[in-house]
């Protein structure tokens, strides 16, 4: 999904005022500052949609409660995704770090790319996981086929021998 799409889906407006009052700021020149672009850059970006990548890292390196941020639902704080500085695992946080990078650079191409494989790689890890859960059920619903079976069979084997 390209960050024209999300802009559509997100209401760019609604972000950008939760954002300002996040930050505490009372105009879009204001919002400019913050990412040293010129007001002119900002109101394009904000047109399109592109502004987003920029509120977003933004907000991750404060604090802020992604999901708030975007659907206006919950508190502005905490934040939903941890800082890099904050995980345990070097190797996971120095790709935290690389991934903020690519989405919040402006540049179209790579945001789309890096965006594809996480979804990709996304729905694998979700995709294993309802593998492994269905397997697991399978073997209890296999392990209760074979109890009834025995079940039947000594049933069976009880009226044969009253039969006799």
């Amino acid at each position: 999904m390209s960050q024209e799409e999300i802009a559509e889906k997100v209401d760019v407006e609604k972000v950008l005022v939760r954002f300002r009052q996040a930050f505490g700021l009372d105009s879009d020149k204001e919002v400019a500052e913050i990412f040293d672009i010129s007001q002119q850059n900002f109101h394009h970006r904000k047109k399109r949609g592109t502004i987003l990548p920029l509120m977003i890292g933004y907000s991750i390196d404060k604090n802020v409660n992604l999901h708030w941020l975007l659907t206006g639902e919950g508190s502005s704080g905490p934040k939903c995704v941890a800082d890099e500085d904050e995980i345990a695992n070097p190797d996971v946080a120095d790709l935290v770090k690389r991934a903020k990078l690519v989405l919040t650079s402006g540049n179209q191409m790579a945001f789309d790319a890096l965006a594809r494989n996480i979804r990709y790689f996304s729905h694998a890890v979700e995709s294993e996981r309802r593998l492994i859960g269905m397997e697991g059920r399978v073997s209890a619903l296999e392990e209760m086929v074979r109890n009834i079976k025995e079940s039947e069979a000594k049933k069976n084997d009880k009226d044969h021998c009253k039969e006799r």
